[in-house]
């Protein structure tokens, strides 16, 4: 086929090329004059010259035209090879189509499927919606709670500070009432008022006695006398701390 597109071309061409050259050579009877051999002789060496020049440049003109030619024959064989795809691929939509055809049920049931999907998908997008409202609301209700708490964890060790002070205050309380228990057990105690009697009335004689003798004053602590007194007053409360535990033991 692409071997008779090829001949068919080229002759057309060469004829296209000789048709003007032959037509502008003259016919030989009418340039010889019947008179003259020589000149008949002279006349066809002439004219074997001019043929000669129109066939060289024939073949120019033919080399100059081949790359065209082989040019075109390129371009019928790719549009060839182009609708040879084509007819393939159009041979392959219609297979196609026909499958098509054969499933339209299907296609039909495909086509119910993708509707509830989209139905499904924007139920799915109004609850999401939803959700996101609620969460945004439920946020806003932490953020008030969180404070709340806050608030109650401050009041909370508030509290707890004032607990721990009143309990502070409650030792001290009792550490007081046991003071007082055991100094009215003191006082309460033979023993004790006649030691603090007896004591007392030699530590107020004393102090007359030992007057005269040497500068007695309570606001100096470094003076003879006052370490004196001050010992003495230390015996004296041992010994009631003492009879204090004495009376405690079972």
């Amino acid at each position: 086929m692409e071997m008779t597109i090829s001949i068919i071309l080229f002759a057309a061409t060469f004829t296209a090329l000789i048709t003007p050259t032959v037509a502008l050579v003259p016919p030989v009877e009418s340039q010889i004059p019947p008179s003259s051999g020589q000149q008949n002789q002279h006349s066809v060496i002439y004219e074997l010259q001019e043929a000669k020049i129109k066939i060289a440049r024939l073949e120019s003109i033919l080399d100059e035209s081949m790359p065209n030619l082989n040019a075109k024959i390129q371009y019928i064989r790719e549009t060839k090879k182009k609708i040879e795809d084509i007819s393939v691929e159009i041979d392959n939509l219609t297979t196609a189509l026909s499958k098509l055809q054969h499933h339209s049920s299907r296609i039909s049931a495909l086509e119910e499927e993708v509707q509830l999907l989209w139905d499904a998908a924007r139920k799915n997008n109004f609850e999401i919606h939803t959700l996101e409202f609620k969460v945004q609301d439920a946020e806003k209700r932490l953020e008030v709670l969180t404070s709340q708490v806050e608030k109650m964890a401050e009041v909370i060790s508030e509290k707890w500070i004032q607990i721990q002070r009143l309990e502070q205050a409650v030792q001290m309380a009792e550490m007081r009432t046991q003071k007082v228990k055991r100094q009215v057990t003191f006082s309460k105690c033979p023993f004790v008022k006649f030691i603090k009697n007896v004591f007392g009335h030699h530590l107020e004689t004393l102090k007359g006695i030992l007057h005269p003798y040497g500068s007695y004053s309570a606001a100096d602590p470094n003076s003879y006398w006052a370490q004196a007194l001050h010992h003495l007053q230390g015996a004296l409360s041992s010994a009631k701390q003492y009879h204090y535990k004495v009376l405690k033991f079972p």
